[in-house]
């Protein structure tokens, strides 16, 4: 809808990608912080790391960071159909 009333391509994937990307960086702050709430509970259950492993925390949220940057970029190129 907004480039057929005349917004540049650049400017509608910013805005999708700027969207998508607030919405990620909030759910990735709640789960790390409610992640390290709970490594009591968790800590149990894991095997040959610690529940507090920053390479598994960063290796997951730039999973999760990824997976959006992608399903955002494809969203966008279903809007232009």
């Amino acid at each position: 809808m907004r480039v057929a009333l005349g917004a540049a391509t650049g400017e509608v994937l910013k805005m999708i990608l700027g969207q998508g990307l607030r919405t990620v960086f909030i759910g990735v702050t709640i789960g790390i912080t409610g992640s390290l709430v709970l490594t009591r509970t968790v800590e149990s259950m894991l095997f040959g790391v610690t529940a507090t492993d920053p390479l598994t925390f960063g290796g997951v949220t730039l999973l999760v960071v990824g997976a959006a940057l992608m399903a955002c970029y494809i969203r966008r190129g279903e809007q232009r159909k």
